[in-house]
């Protein structure tokens, strides 16, 4: 993608930050498909949504930022519905229902704290060189797939993994599948967020875990309580309507912007000098003339 957009190949960024945040978001996919193990997947799409309030937590306390009432009572539900959910049914995994759920839950933990701590640093550390979203998935997954690597090296699972490889030669395509997936989705989150703003695409992401979730019940057959449900609920309409709240607040300040007249230059229409504008003309296409 980076060749065929013309990209500077030169790194803006110095590659000790890239370095960082691959080694926190390595850690947190590790703790992820761990947790798998032990928990069920309703439960692991569940963790990102609890991933609200460390986020919050991290922005107030290490950045200093400030955030509304609604968002901190709209943290506070989500927690409190994917914890009635925990309490009133089971949650652990179809593959080992005897193992140490509690294990699981250390792992789902530890994926809420690094993968928000990975949206933290991303911001705190790229965010003043301006990488377009080609260099940063570039250097990105290149440096997360050497830690890996190591990783593997330094456990000493090379050997069985190449094993497990060469007697199950199906998996190989299933893990080409899989990455190409992966870096399809990476692509069209930068997209959206470079173009559409961080609103849409938390929608978009919320709206993707609750039909995850409800697709997840329908295909594999859970078992889910009443409390469960009635929780599940909770956390739906929760999400949704923060979601749709937000869209519609920010279209309103972003009509009332374009609608000022000082901040329109004399001959030009008002949407060029729009927030919306400016955020896609500086990512996108920094040469454009108007």
């Amino acid at each position: 993608m980076a060749t065929c957009m013309a990209e500077d190949r030169t790194c803006t960024a110095p590659l000790w930050k890239y370095t960082v945040i691959s080694v926190v978001a390595t850690a947190a996919s590790l703790c992820q498909y761990e947790a798998l193990k032990y928990v069920s997947f309703t439960v692991q799409m569940l963790g990102k949504s609890v991933k609200m309030l460390p986020v919050m937590l991290y922005g107030a306390f290490w950045a200093g930022k400030a955030y509304a009432g609604a968002d901190w009572l709209t943290a506070a539900v989500l927690t409190g519905g994917v914890t009635e959910f925990l309490l009133t049914g089971t949650f652990r995994s179809a593959a080992n229902p005897s193992g140490p759920v509690h294990g699981g839950l250390l792992y789902l933990l530890g994926f809420v704290l690094l993968d928000a701590l990975t949206s933290s640093l991303q911001e705190r550390l790229l965010r003043p060189h301006m990488t377009s979203k080609y260099r940063q998935m570039l250097q990105m997954n290149l440096a997360s797939a050497c830690i890996a690597l190591a990783m593997m090296l330094m456990s000493g699972h090379s050997n069985s993994t190449l094993d497990f490889c060469g007697r199950h030669q199906q998996v190989v395509g299933d893990i080409a599948l899989l990455s190409v997936v992966a870096v399809m989705a990476q692509w069209f989150i930068y997209c959206q967020v470079q173009e559409f703003g961080a609103l849409v695409f938390s929608a978009t992401m919320n709206a993707r875990q609750v039909a995850s979730i409800v697709a997840s019940y329908l295909a594999f057959k859970h078992r889910i309580t009443l409390w469960q449900i009635i929780g599940l609920a909770i956390i739906a309409t929760t999400l949704c309507g923060r979601s749709t709240l937000a869209l519609f607040t920010d279209r309103a300040d972003e009509e009332r912007a374009m609608l000022k007249p000082s901040d329109a230059r004399p001959g030009r229409p008002s949407i060029f000098n729009s927030g919306f504008f400016k955020k896609t003309k500086s990512g996108c296409c920094p040469g454009w003339k108007v």
